[in-house]
Protein backbone atom coordinates (compact mmCIF):
# COMPACT_ATOMS: atom_id res chain seq x y z
CA UNK A 1 0.00 0.00 0.00
CA UNK A 2 1.06 3.41 -1.01
CA UNK A 3 2.23 6.25 1.97
CA UNK A 4 0.85 9.54 2.32
CA UNK A 5 1.00 12.65 4.10
CA UNK A 6 -2.08 14.14 3.23
CA UNK A 7 -4.52 15.65 6.08
CA UNK A 8 -7.56 14.49 6.50
CA UNK A 9 -9.78 15.00 3.72
CA UNK A 10 -13.04 16.85 4.91
CA UNK A 11 -16.12 16.36 3.77
CA UNK A 12 -16.89 19.05 1.63
CA UNK A 13 -14.24 17.93 -0.52
CA UNK A 14 -15.38 14.62 -1.17
CA UNK A 15 -19.16 16.16 -1.97
CA UNK A 16 -18.06 18.70 -4.43
CA UNK A 17 -19.36 18.39 -8.02
CA UNK A 18 -19.99 20.03 -11.31
CA UNK A 19 -21.12 19.00 -14.84
CA UNK A 20 -18.93 17.51 -17.07
CA UNK A 21 -16.42 16.72 -14.25
CA UNK A 22 -16.20 13.76 -11.68
CA UNK A 23 -15.04 14.30 -8.38
CA UNK A 24 -12.49 11.53 -7.65
CA UNK A 25 -13.99 10.29 -4.76
CA UNK A 26 -17.20 9.59 -6.67
CA UNK A 27 -15.17 6.35 -8.36
CA UNK A 28 -15.35 4.42 -5.01
CA UNK A 29 -11.29 3.91 -4.92
CA UNK A 30 -11.13 4.65 -1.18
CA UNK A 31 -7.79 7.06 -2.01
CA UNK A 32 -6.43 8.46 0.70
CA UNK A 33 -4.82 10.85 -2.05
CA UNK A 34 -6.25 14.40 -3.30
CA UNK A 35 -4.47 14.22 -6.20
CA UNK A 36 -2.77 10.91 -8.28
CA UNK A 37 0.11 13.04 -8.95
CA UNK A 38 1.15 12.80 -4.67
CA UNK A 39 2.25 9.22 -5.39
CA UNK A 40 5.55 10.71 -7.22
CA UNK A 41 5.48 14.11 -5.23
CA UNK A 42 3.60 13.84 -2.38
CA UNK A 43 6.02 16.17 0.43
CA UNK A 44 3.43 18.48 2.32
CA UNK A 45 5.63 19.20 4.56
CA UNK A 46 7.84 20.04 1.59
CA UNK A 47 8.83 23.73 0.65
CA UNK A 48 7.54 23.71 -3.19
CA UNK A 49 4.22 22.92 -4.99
CA UNK A 50 4.23 22.17 -8.18
CA UNK A 51 0.87 22.70 -10.09
CA UNK A 52 0.23 21.47 -13.39
CA UNK A 53 -3.47 21.22 -15.21
CA UNK A 54 -5.47 18.32 -15.08
CA UNK A 55 -4.90 14.52 -14.25
CA UNK A 56 -6.17 11.85 -16.60
CA UNK A 57 -9.85 11.43 -17.95
CA UNK A 58 -12.34 9.35 -16.28
CA UNK A 59 -12.19 7.16 -18.98
CA UNK A 60 -8.79 6.22 -18.77
CA UNK A 61 -8.99 5.90 -14.84
CA UNK A 62 -12.24 3.56 -15.06
CA UNK A 63 -10.05 1.34 -17.71
CA UNK A 64 -7.01 1.07 -14.92
CA UNK A 65 -9.73 0.32 -11.79
CA UNK A 66 -11.27 -3.09 -14.34
CA UNK A 67 -7.39 -3.89 -15.02
CA UNK A 68 -6.22 -3.12 -11.07
CA UNK A 69 -7.48 -5.81 -8.53
CA UNK A 70 -5.84 -3.43 -5.80
CA UNK A 71 -7.97 -0.06 -6.10
CA UNK A 72 -5.71 1.91 -3.92
CA UNK A 73 -3.06 1.54 -6.88
CA UNK A 74 -4.84 3.05 -9.82
CA UNK A 75 -5.32 7.10 -8.63
CA UNK A 76 -1.23 6.88 -9.28
CA UNK A 77 1.24 8.96 -11.22
CA UNK A 78 2.44 7.36 -14.66
CA UNK A 79 6.09 5.88 -13.64
CA UNK A 80 5.91 4.11 -16.72
CA UNK A 81 3.79 1.03 -16.39
CA UNK A 82 1.35 1.47 -18.94
CA UNK A 83 -1.64 2.00 -16.93
CA UNK A 84 -2.13 5.92 -18.69
CA UNK A 85 -1.46 7.31 -22.03
CA UNK A 86 -0.20 10.48 -20.59
CA UNK A 87 1.72 11.91 -17.94
CA UNK A 88 5.37 9.99 -18.15
CA UNK A 89 7.26 12.26 -20.74
CA UNK A 90 6.15 14.96 -17.93
CA UNK A 91 6.72 13.25 -15.14
CA UNK A 92 10.04 11.81 -16.14
CA UNK A 93 11.18 15.51 -17.44
CA UNK A 94 9.70 17.50 -14.44
CA UNK A 95 11.82 15.25 -12.40
CA UNK A 96 15.38 15.80 -14.22
CA UNK A 97 15.00 19.71 -14.82
CA UNK A 98 14.42 19.53 -10.75
CA UNK A 99 16.48 16.90 -9.19
CA UNK A 100 19.13 16.33 -11.96
CA UNK A 101 20.55 13.23 -12.35
CA UNK A 102 19.18 12.40 -8.51
CA UNK A 103 15.66 12.19 -10.21
CA UNK A 104 16.63 9.38 -12.86
CA UNK A 105 15.57 6.66 -9.74
CA UNK A 106 12.86 8.70 -8.45
CA UNK A 107 9.80 7.91 -11.28
CA UNK A 108 8.80 5.32 -9.05
CA UNK A 109 7.82 6.95 -6.57
CA UNK A 110 9.60 5.42 -4.07
CA UNK A 111 11.08 9.65 -2.49
CA UNK A 112 7.62 10.84 -2.45
CA UNK A 113 7.04 11.67 1.25
CA UNK A 114 10.66 13.29 1.49
CA UNK A 115 11.38 15.11 -1.43
CA UNK A 116 10.46 18.08 -0.48
CA UNK A 117 7.71 19.18 -3.12
CA UNK A 118 4.21 18.53 -3.21
CA UNK A 119 2.64 18.35 -6.98
CA UNK A 120 -1.03 18.84 -7.75
CA UNK A 121 -3.07 19.80 -10.40
CA UNK A 122 -4.90 23.41 -11.28
CA UNK A 123 -8.38 21.19 -11.81
CA UNK A 124 -9.15 19.06 -8.70
CA UNK A 125 -12.23 17.27 -10.76
CA UNK A 126 -11.44 14.56 -13.78
CA UNK A 127 -13.12 15.66 -16.96
CA UNK A 128 -15.75 13.44 -18.29
CA UNK A 129 -15.29 10.98 -21.80
CA UNK A 130 -11.77 9.81 -22.68
CA UNK A 131 -9.48 13.13 -24.14
CA UNK A 132 -6.79 14.03 -21.98
CA UNK A 133 -5.61 16.95 -24.06
CA UNK A 134 -8.33 18.36 -24.49
CA UNK A 135 -8.79 22.52 -22.52
CA UNK A 136 -10.35 22.34 -19.57
CA UNK A 137 -14.54 23.04 -19.86
CA UNK A 138 -15.30 26.21 -18.21
CA UNK A 139 -12.00 27.27 -16.73
CA UNK A 140 -12.71 30.40 -15.59
CA UNK A 141 -13.65 32.53 -12.22
CA UNK A 142 -17.43 31.98 -11.23
CA UNK A 143 -17.74 28.41 -13.08
CA UNK A 144 -18.32 25.31 -10.52
CA UNK A 145 -14.88 23.54 -12.09
CA UNK A 146 -12.97 26.39 -11.20
CA UNK A 147 -14.13 27.64 -7.63
CA UNK A 148 -14.34 24.12 -6.57
CA UNK A 149 -10.77 23.41 -7.94
CA UNK A 150 -9.62 27.18 -5.92
CA UNK A 151 -11.20 25.96 -2.73
CA UNK A 152 -9.26 22.90 -2.66
CA UNK A 153 -6.44 24.15 -3.65
CA UNK A 154 -6.34 26.50 -0.52
CA UNK A 155 -7.34 23.96 1.36
CA UNK A 156 -3.53 22.53 0.32
CA UNK A 157 -1.94 25.80 0.72
CA UNK A 158 -3.46 26.14 3.98
CA UNK A 159 -1.67 22.67 4.78
CA UNK A 160 1.74 23.26 3.80
CA UNK A 161 3.49 24.58 6.74
CA UNK A 162 6.57 25.46 5.18
CA UNK A 163 5.85 26.81 1.25
CA UNK A 164 8.43 28.77 0.11
CA UNK A 165 7.43 28.75 -3.70
CA UNK A 166 4.96 27.93 -6.17
CA UNK A 167 5.67 26.69 -9.33
CA UNK A 168 2.68 27.33 -12.17
CA UNK A 169 3.42 24.48 -15.04
CA UNK A 170 0.92 26.56 -17.49
CA UNK A 171 -1.75 28.95 -17.93
CA UNK A 172 -4.34 26.92 -16.29
CA UNK A 173 -1.73 27.29 -12.81
CA UNK A 174 -1.21 30.52 -13.22
CA UNK A 175 -4.99 31.57 -13.24
CA UNK A 176 -5.56 29.45 -10.66
CA UNK A 177 -2.98 30.41 -8.10
CA UNK A 178 -3.89 34.39 -9.15
CA UNK A 179 -6.86 33.95 -6.84
CA UNK A 180 -5.59 32.19 -3.78
CA UNK A 181 -3.71 33.33 -0.49
CA UNK A 182 -0.11 32.17 -0.44
CA UNK A 183 1.01 34.50 2.21
CA UNK A 184 5.28 34.76 1.12
CA UNK A 185 5.75 32.47 -1.10
CA UNK A 186 7.45 32.95 -4.19
CA UNK A 187 5.69 32.26 -7.50
CA UNK A 188 6.55 31.54 -10.92
CA UNK A 189 5.07 30.25 -14.44
CA UNK A 190 7.78 27.63 -16.07
CA UNK A 191 6.95 26.03 -19.10
CA UNK A 192 4.76 22.76 -18.80
CA UNK A 193 7.63 20.26 -18.86
CA UNK A 194 6.51 18.23 -21.92
CA UNK A 195 6.68 21.53 -23.92
CA UNK A 196 9.12 24.20 -24.57
CA UNK A 197 12.80 24.68 -24.39
CA UNK A 198 14.59 22.50 -21.89
CA UNK A 199 16.87 26.17 -21.00
CA UNK A 200 13.69 28.36 -20.72
CA UNK A 201 12.37 25.69 -18.10
CA UNK A 202 15.37 25.54 -16.34
CA UNK A 203 15.89 29.30 -16.60
CA UNK A 204 12.64 29.58 -14.64
CA UNK A 205 13.70 27.07 -12.01
CA UNK A 206 16.72 28.48 -11.00
CA UNK A 207 14.98 32.00 -10.88
CA UNK A 208 12.53 30.33 -8.48
CA UNK A 209 14.86 28.65 -6.46
CA UNK A 210 17.07 31.88 -5.82
CA UNK A 211 14.44 33.73 -4.80
CA UNK A 212 13.00 30.88 -2.53
CA UNK A 213 16.26 30.03 -1.26
CA UNK A 214 16.07 27.11 -2.27
CA UNK A 215 18.46 24.47 -2.95
CA UNK A 216 18.23 20.58 -3.99
CA UNK A 217 20.94 18.06 -2.19
CA UNK A 218 19.85 14.28 -2.32
CA UNK A 219 17.08 13.99 -4.14
CA UNK A 220 15.04 16.53 -1.88
CA UNK A 221 14.51 20.54 -1.78
CA UNK A 222 14.91 22.03 0.93
CA UNK A 223 15.48 25.75 2.57
CA UNK A 224 19.18 26.62 2.41
CA UNK A 225 18.72 30.12 4.74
Amino acid sequence: MTLFKTPTIPPWIQKLSCSGYKNVFELGLGNANLYGTETLLGDWDGNVLFIAKDFAPVDDIVAVMRREKQLDRVFRHNDGDGRYRTGLKTNSRLLRFVYGDAGRSMLDGHRNLDCGALYISACFFLKEGSDGSSNLTGWRLGAAVFEGSLRVAQFVIDSMPNLRAIACLGAEAETLVAKLEYGSAHVRRLPHPSRGANADFEAGWTALMREAELKVENGAISYSG
